[in-house]
This record gives structure tokens, C-alpha cells and sequence, in this order.
């Protein structure tokens, strides 16, 4: 009978104890929502102070200088680090040029430009989220090419047509931008430039150089060939096949939108197996690819667009060489994006 009351007692606390915790529940849960009607909005000059405060930090080796959240998750070339390892202890200065990518609907900030580790210049691509204006993510992509860095601080500045404002007519939708950059990588994976809606005169950077328009003679694929790629136009150059090498493109995310300026920030992970030592151009026969697609790597890569009437008029692309099959480190955020 002692034995039955207890139990009952027991149940009886644990009823109440689990009613307490839903309540408790409910009470946070509605806190958290006051929270977030009642927290200030960041606009696009918040999230570009916020993305300088974060460069300063940087350099200061001090990311308590930064309004961070307790759950900020940190990630250098895919690799997830404690705040003030990596380029955090070796950061020593930052360079002139400077890129920035805004959109206040998704609370995310995005940045090209120079930062100087140990005085030798690098390239930085970082993206910040922000919520109640506290940063919640920071990914980084830090190319460690010195001259490539040097060409960004040679040029000084972005083109001004990232900055522009596209007329209402020339704009296009949240939904439609994104489906127009994946319609790139779907280009790039199947070798085939009219997948997507290319301008006449789009053209692409990687890593500060332009690979497609450019008369520089010394620009050059294969050095025993007179095959001249990146004097042709982005879907030209595609139907020749000479991306043929990137196999796969994964976790496709597209994190920044700015609908007003037709600019797209994508995130993605390119696959190279190496296994593809030559394609064949139509009506110019076998083309050798390069030492350093011949061996497995992939890239994550921060990859910048400027769509104008629903056409691909600039790319810009920042990543370097990883081990092959590595993971972005952000493959939950990449569950409702494209394929």
C-alpha cells in the first residue's frame, strides 16, 4: 500500500514537473518570439559595419571585440576552428580593395577582399550571418596566393557595376535569381552553355584574373597547344568541354540574394577526381589538361554574380585547392537549396 502511494506521489510530481517544463516551454518560446519582433533590424549599413567590425577583430587577433553569439560556428576552408586559431593568430594587416555583398531579408553579409597574414598577402572571402544583430555563422575562404592577392590591390576596386542598381524592369525575383545561378553550375557539370542565360558580355574572374574576354596572349591552357580559351565568351568557352574536369558540384547554397542590384553569393563545393586528362573540342580536336587537375582535389568556392534582365553579366570566384571529398562544413544549411 506504502509502495503504491509513493508511486502515485511520484507520478503525481512528474505530472507536474512536465507541466511546469511546457509551461516553461511556452514561456520561452514566446520570449524568443517577443525577442525577435522586438529586436532592431540590420540593414545593409549595419551588416557591411558589422562585416568591417569583424575585419578589424580580425587583425587584432580579438573576436571579443565582435558581437558574437554564444552558438557562432567558425569555419576556415571548411574547417570548423575555435575562434582565434587559424587566420585569427596570423592575420597582420588588411589590403585596400574591398567587396561587399548585402541582404538584409536573409540577414547575411558576404566580402572579397585582401587581408595580410604574417605581412604576405592573401585573398579573404568571408560570409557573417546575423541575428538580432549578433553573428551567429562566419565561413571563410582564404586562397593563400600572393600574387593573385596582389592583383585585387592592384585593381584597387571592384567594377562599379556591382553597386549598380538595376531598374525595376531589370530585376528579377528572390526565386528566380537563385534558380539563374544554378542554372551555371548546371552549364559548368554538363558542358553545355546553353543551359544558362548568359549576356553577350559576361564575363568571369577567378581569384582576381578573368578567364573568359581576355586578349592577353600569354593566357594560355595548355602551353603545347594554340587552344585559347579565355579569349572566348562564358558559354563559348563552356561548350568547348574544358571544365570537363570538375565532376561534381555539391552543396550548392545561395546565402546572400540582393534583388535591388541582381547580385547572387553562391557557396558551393567543386569535385576534381583527376581522372580527366584531356577533353575534346568540337571542331578542334584533343586538348591536354593542366598538372593540377590531374590529381583528386576539391574547392570550396565563394562565387559572386551580377544578373541583369535575368542574364549573367559578371562572375566573380575565390577558392583554392583542398583534399579531395572534404565537406563544407555547412552541408545542414545546404538541405532546402538547389541541387
Amino acid at each position: 500500500m506504502r509502495l503504491k502511494l509513493l508511486v502515485l506521489i511520484a507520478a503525481g510530481a512528474l505530472t507536474i514537473t512536465g507541466s511546469l517544463w511546457a509551461e516553461r516551454w511556452r514561456a520561452d518560446g514566446n520570449n524568443a518570439e517577443q525577442v525577435n519582433q522586438n529586436a532592431p533590424s540590420c540593414d545593409r549599413a549595419c551588416l557591411v559595419g558589422l562585416l568591417d567590425q569583424y575585419r578589424s577583430a580580425l587583425v587584432a587577433h580579438d573576436p571579443m571585440r565582435l558581437p558574437l553569439d554564444s552558438s557562432v560556428k567558425y569555419t576556415e576552408n571548411t574547417i570548423a576552428l575555435p575562434l582565434g586559431q587559424g587566420l585569427w593568430a596570423t592575420a597582420s594587416g588588411l589590403g585596400n580593395y574591398k567587396q561587399y555583398f548585402s541582404d538584409p531579408t536573409a540577414g547575411q553579409v558576404g566580402f572579397i577582399g585582401v587581408v595580410k597574414e604574417n605581412d604576405i598577402p592573401a585573398i579573404l572571402a568571408v560570409r557573417l550571418k546575423i541575428v538580432n544583430r549578433r553573428i551567429t555563422e562566419i565561413e571563410a575562404i582564404v586562397p593563400r596566393e600572393p600574387k593573385a592577392a596582389l592583383r585585387f590591390e592592384e585593381m584597387g576596386k571592384p567594377e562599379a557595376l556591382w553597386e549598380e542598381i538595376l531598374p525595376p524592369g531589370e530585376r528579377r525575383s528572390r526565386e528566380e535569381l537563385a534558380s539563374i545561378t544554378n542554372s551555371y553550375f548546371e552549364a559548368i557539370v554538363h558542358s553545355d552553355g546553353g543551359l544558362a542565360p548568359f549576356d553577350k558580355d559576361c564575363r568571369r574572374a577567378e581569384n582576381g584574373s578573368y578567364s573568359v574576354l581576355n586578349p592577353d596572349p600569354n593566357m594560355v591552357w595548355d602551353p603545347k597547344s594554340s587552344f585559347r580559351p579565355f579569349q572566348m565568351g562564358c558559354a563559348e568557352q563552356l561548350n568547348t568541354g574544358i571544365w570537363s574536369y570538375i565532376r561534381n558540384i555539391r552543396d550548392r547554397r545561395f546565402p546572400i540574394i540582393d534583388e535591388e542590384r541582381g547580385v547572387v553569393v553562391a557557396l558551393i563545393m567543386f569535385d576534381h577526381p583527376g581522372t580527366v586528362r584531356y577533353f575534346e573540342v568540337p571542331g578542334f580536336g584533343r586538348v591536354d589538361n593542366p598538372p593540377e587537375f590531374l590529381t583528386p582535389t576539391s574547392m570550396e568556392i565563394f562565387e559572386a554574380f551580377k544578373i541583369r534582365n535575368g542574364k549573367i553579366l559578371e562572375v566573380a570566384a575565390e577558392g583554392g585547392f583542398l583534399p579531395y571529398g572534404i565537406r563544407s562544413g555547412w552541408e545542414k544549411a545546404s538541405a532546402g537549396s538547389l541541387p
